[in-house]
């Protein structure tokens, strides 16, 4: 997968530096099983353009509003709240100025804010959606269990997607043999933890029927999956949710960063390592040009080593192999536009139908 480097936009890299050297590659699609690999994606913003929008968002009962999203429509600009309800929102002012960024939540209605040079803090009130929907019932006796998802691979890789606030994700496309379905449980395949503690937020979207793409939510809760394990399956439980479903849907998986994780991007963002222009690999700074081809390997000195060291941030890298069937897509932020993505999560969702 390649992604251009686009001065005020975002800035990344594939970080291969601490993964076994057997499993190192720069050609995903030539050298898939030899791959295991975590893309970094730093949002960065021209020093001089910076500007920080931080806020509070709270509901009609002045209870804060965890989880919601922050953000400019199909940009990498997107944050999401802390359990306090608090946003950092970081943009190019010189870019973004007079342009609206979306405040959304699962369960309000949305809020649409214009940028200004005077826009620097904000409280914000989420009015609740009333619409009620008619229930979906379903008899659980005589229902099967069936599994829907994807199995490790061979030679399986893995995936993190790192962004300053979190809100980036993989979704895999979904389709039950019939209908409806009584949600029981998720279970995401961890390749490898870094943290003491990650989270993930799990989403069911529908498929959107003009692009194919994950679209709205189907479940109107936040369902977050939290762990400490370091590697293997883990399984968040929805039996207490109810959650019932009439059609075909994207499982999606969302990074949702804690506060250190938080803190080392934006780190990075403010003091950017300067002479970081290409890709770590083997302890070697790589270049390629927009064909994946090879410009230039410079191998890194023992300072720049130590450097990267201290400047690592710990993650949670989701399992992933090749492409099969099954379609799977990413986005690098909350509000950023869905792409196809080369190989796919391993996931699984568990119904009754």
């Amino acid at each position: 997968m390649n992604f251009s480097h686009n001065p005020g936009d975002y800035y990344s890299f594939i970080y291969l530096q601490h993964l076994p050297f057997a499993y190192q590659s720069h050609q995903i699609k030539i050298m898939r099983t030899l791959l295991i690999y975590t893309l970094a994606i730093f949002f960065l913003n021209n020093a001089y353009a910076q500007h920080k929008i931080t806020g509070v968002i709270n509901n009609t009962e002045n209870q804060p509003v965890p989880y919601a999203q922050i953000g400019i429509l199909s940009t990498s600009i997107g944050c999401i709240t802390d359990e306090n309800g608090e946003f950092t929102l970081a943009l190019n002012l010189n870019k973004h100025l007079g342009e609206t960024f979306t405040v959304s939540a699962i369960g309000y209605k949305s809020q649409n804010i214009k940028i200004t040079k005077d826009l620097t803090h904000l409280s914000i009130t989420l009015q609740p959606i009333t619409k009620v929907l008619d229930p979906i019932v379903i008899n659980s006796k005589g229902l099967n269990l069936k599994t829907y998802g994807t199995k490790p691979g061979i030679a399986p890789g893995g995936t993190s997607i790192l962004s300053v606030s979190g809100g980036s994700a993989l979704a895999l496309k979904i389709y039950p043999d019939q209908f409806p379905v009584l949600v029981q449980n998720v279970k995401v395949n961890i390749l490898e933890n870094q943290l003491k503690e990650f989270q993930f937020r799990i989403h069911f979207f529908a498929i959107d029927s003009v692009t194919g793409l994950p679209g709205k939510d189907l479940v109107n809760q936040n369902l977050i999956l939290k762990s400490t394990i370091q590697k293997g399956y883990v399984t968040l439980d929805l039996k207490p949710y109810d959650i019932t479903l009439n059609q075909a849907f994207y499982l999606a998986v969302e990074w949702v960063n804690d506060s250190k994780t938080k803190a080392l991007l934006q780190s990075l963002i403010e003091k950017p390592i300067e002479w970081l222009t290409g890709e770590i690999e083997n302890n070697k700074m790589v270049t390629y040009d927009k064909n994946g081809k090879v410009l230039r390997k410079v191998k890194l000195t023992k300072e720049q080593l130590i450097e990267l060291e201290e400047r690592r941030v710990p993650h949670t890298i989701i399992r992933t192999r090749a492409a099969s069937s099954i379609k799977c897509y990413f986005r690098r932020s909350i509000y950023s536009d869905w792409k196809e993505y080369e190989d796919v999560m391993i996931a699984e969702v568990e119904v009754l139908n």
